[in-house]
């Protein structure tokens, strides 16, 4: 029943996406993989889902190096977990790097994460901007989407400073490392893993001047190239939402900067006509084999209706 089931999601798939100019070009988005679920990150998926995810896109999907997966900012587990598991798959993967990230161990989204976690009833955070009672009233999930759609429109050291008060006053000491080391960065590059730039301090492009948002581009390129002896081709804007987190001016400074192609958040599929530097890439949340499936052909679908039709 497996084998049938997976053979009518690869004929839909296939009569979606033929082969030639019709052809839809899928970029699956991840941000880490965990060793065990966490409730405040459900759509991060574990090990165990993540393997049964790489076996359905190997049974359903034609898989190419730039296309198959993407893991944004540059977590240590996805040199420890995910970068083994791709390996045994068979599967390749980029990984976008925040440098900054990597240079202070954490993100600030992940502190912000902590802070929620270990909230106690006493914090008063009103002086922050946030309104205490709301907090008070929330859960641990709630109080997760509050605090990073309060911090992630600031101005970048406003919002450095800030998380690292919330930080301070609900956890106290200094958070722990996340992220992959330098010399891990470069540990991760190969076997199929390729390396992507994702700015320096991964801000939101529009909300800095231009030459601050170029500084980023090209100097997240430089680093990698340095680190690695190999210069990145492939860019991932940060938060990547279209017209709102960045816009036309950035799309030129990533194509002057050297860069092959970009990937945004909009969600979708990419088909011939698709803008190369602004290519949708989305999350497969799903944790069952059909729903997964239905998730894919839904967003090929949807690749139809788009402007210019093909």
């Amino acid at each position: 029943m497996t084998e049938l089931t997976s053979s009518l999601h690869r004929f839909l798939l296939d009569r979606l996406s033929p082969s030639g100019k019709r052809a839809r070009l899928m970029i699956f988005t991840f941000h880490r993989i965990l060793e065990r679920a966490d409730p405040l990150m459900a759509d991060e998926p574990d090990r165990e889902q993540f393997t049964q995810m790489l076996q359905w896109i190997r049974e359903v999907c034609d898989v190419l190096p730039l296309g198959e997966a993407t893991f944004d900012d540059g977590y240590r587990n996805n040199l420890t977990l995910a970068k083994p598991l791709l390996v045994e798959a068979g599967l390749p993967a980029t990984v976008f790097i925040a440098v900054d990230a990597v240079r202070t161990g954490v993100m600030w989204n992940d502190v912000a994460i902590e802070a929620a976690r270990r909230w106690d009833v006493g914090v008063d955070l009103s002086d922050l901007g946030f309104e205490t009672q709301s907090l008070q009233a929330a859960g641990s999930a709630g109080r997760v989407e509050v605090l990073i759609a309060g911090l992630k429109y600031l101005p970048l050291e406003e919002r450095a400073d800030v998380v690292a008060e919330v930080f301070r006053r609900t956890c106290g000491g200094s958070p722990a490392r996340l992220m992959l080391t330098e010399s891990e960065v470069a540990q991760l590059a190969g076997d199929g893993i390729e390396l992507g730039a994702h700015t320096i301090h991964h801000p939101i492009l529009t909300r800095v001047p231009d030459d601050v948002a170029r500084e980023e581009i090209e100097r997240s390129k430089a680093w990698l190239h340095e680190l690695t002896g190999r210069a990145p081709v492939l860019f991932a804007y940060p938060n990547g939402r279209p017209g709102t987190d960045y816009d036309q001016r950035h799309v030129t400074m990533v194509a002057d900067a050297g860069f092959s192609a970009a990937v945004s958040t909009r969600w979708g599929a990419a088909r011939a006509s698709s803008e190369v530097f602004e290519l949708p890439r989305f999350l497969p949340w799903e944790r069952t084999r059909d729903a997964f499936c239905a998730r894919l052909a839904k967003v090929c679908l949807a690749s139809y209706d788009l402007p210019g039709r093909s």
